[in-house]
């Protein structure tokens, strides 16, 4: 037993003497390769013995292949841990920062799959230090920007990244296309449009360079569809006759006359201990629209952008974010959040009911009528108009915890809140026809049918 104490003590002590002849011998070692804020992130002294010993990189493949397996077991808890080691172990390894922040961001989910919002910001800020120490190349910015343009829908966010993104001659063309949907997205519509054109000159630059590829038509094809969609939509809403200065209310755009029936309101129940059912109206027609439904701690705002880096979240924080789908002006759900006490632990005394329905990240067919910035729209009490240039419509009401955990006064009796104004419509029939299994007709049985 002593003398494997012994032996031991002699391989570390040989580990740290390596791990230090490393840095002296390896000039570039210290630059690019020491782990940097070794201490801020809080590894233990086994952690920081084989960051020093120079066998980093291979330690980190192995530790990247056992995060794998527990991604593919489910165990999504175990991975975060393995993430963080091997980003300080070595920090170049581009994919562990796009899958661990994808994992923060997508993966932690509660009984319906609806992600916890509050893992966004470690997300962002592995992306970031991904950023820091890759700074050249375009792949580490270019995944920020689609987290914030995707996920969070942060579009002047997104934007930035995007730009910063397109700057590195490493991205491949086509992923170029995504900063003009952002600037859409934003509202930035003529810069969108002149970002169009500078792709298409470029792609039909490539097509005369070689004008036996396929791919390089395919490319200038895509950005010139895309261009020409962008113009006439344009058109369409009245953008060109804007800038000539011949706008009028009579003119024959899609976003005249304003759609001033949008007629929104909801109403929140608490028909469980936990469980809420949302209904509520909107006037839009076209299937496709979503209502962004937030339940979360009164006053609490989601910080994207803490101070330090932390996989750590503040569990004492219910924030439950949910797309609650908008059919023939109505939408409804019934959100269980009393399954996952961990995703939702209800300290709090009060709770904030956010409605808002914003025309940016709505779809396309449904832009057509309302415009990127919501031109096409009112609303006589809920329209906000608090992000220069954008028409949203937003309504907020209020819980108590003893509502929505059906305690005290609340324990026999339903809590039922709602905006001003509500009025209930009624849930449209469901007009499935039941199809006779005996009638559906079987393959083809005979030689001729069979060759056919």
């Amino acid at each position: 037993m002593r003398s494997r104490k012994l032996l031991i003590g002699l391989l570390i002590a040989a580990a740290i003497v390596q791990g230090g002849l490393q840095a002296t011998i390896d000039p570039l070692w210290r630059k690019y390769y020491a782990p940097k804020n070794l201490y801020a992130v809080g590894l233990s002294p086994e952690q920081m013995l084989f960051a020093l010993v120079g066998f980093r990189e291979v330690l980190a493949g192995i530790l990247w292949v056992r995060a794998d397996e527990f991604f593919h077991s489910g165990n999504y808890d175990a991975i975060l841990p393995i993430v963080r080691l091997v980003t300080i172990l070595d920090p170049h390894q581009i994919d562990v920062y796009v899958t661990g922040a994808w994992h923060m961001g997508y993966n932690f989910t509660d009984e319906d799959q609806r992600s916890d919002r509050r893992y966004l910001a470690p997300a962002l800020m592995l992306l970031e230090e991904g950023i820091r120490n890759n700074p050249n190349t375009y792949e580490m910015w270019f995944e920020l920007g689609w987290m914030k343009y995707h996920k969070i829908q942060d579009f002047p966010g997104a934007v930035v990244a995007f730009e910063k993104a397109v700057t590195f001659d490493d991205i491949p063309l086509a992923r170029r296309n995504i900063l003009a949907h952002a600037y859409e997205k934003n509202g930035q519509i003529w810069k969108a449009l002149e970002y169009y054109k500078k792709l298409y000159a470029i792609n039909q630059e490539l097509v005369e360079e070689f004008p036996d590829s396929d791919s390089a038509k395919i490319g200038r094809d895509t950005v010139e569809s895309n261009l020409d969609l962008h113009i006439i939509r344009m058109a369409a809403r009245g953008y060109f006759a804007m800038k000539r200065g011949d706008y009028n209310q009579e003119g024959r755009y899609t976003t005249l006359p304003p759609l001033e029936q949008m007629n929104f309101g909801a109403r929140v129940s608490v028909i469980e201990p936990g469980v809420i059912r949302v209904v509520g109206t909107l006037g839009l027609a076209p299937i496709g629209a979503r209502v962004r439904c937030t339940l979360k701690d009164a006053g609490y705002v989601l910080d994207l952008s803490p101070k330090e880096f932390t996989f750590e979240i503040d569990k004492d924080v219910t924030y439950m974010q949910d797309e609650l789908f908008n059919r023939k002006k109505r939408f409804a759900r019934t959100i269980n959040m009393s399954k996952d006490p961990v995703m939702y632990p209800f300290i709090a005394d009060k709770y904030d009911v956010e409605f808002l329905w914003s025309p940016r990240w709505a779809p396309p067919h449904v832009q057509d009528r309302l415009g990127w910035n919501g031109e096409g729209m009112d609303d006589k009490r809920y329209l906000d108009t608090s992000v220069p240039g954008l028409r949203q419509i937003r309504a907020v009401i209020h819980l108590t915890r003893e509502q929505l955990l059906r305690t005290g006064e609340w324990r026999d009796k339903v809590p039922v809140v709602e905006t001003e104004g509500f009025v209930e419509v009624p849930e449209p029939p469901k007009r499935y026809r039941r199809v006779d299994p005996s009638k559906i007709p079987g393959p083809p049985t005979g030689p001729e049918q069979q060759n056919q």
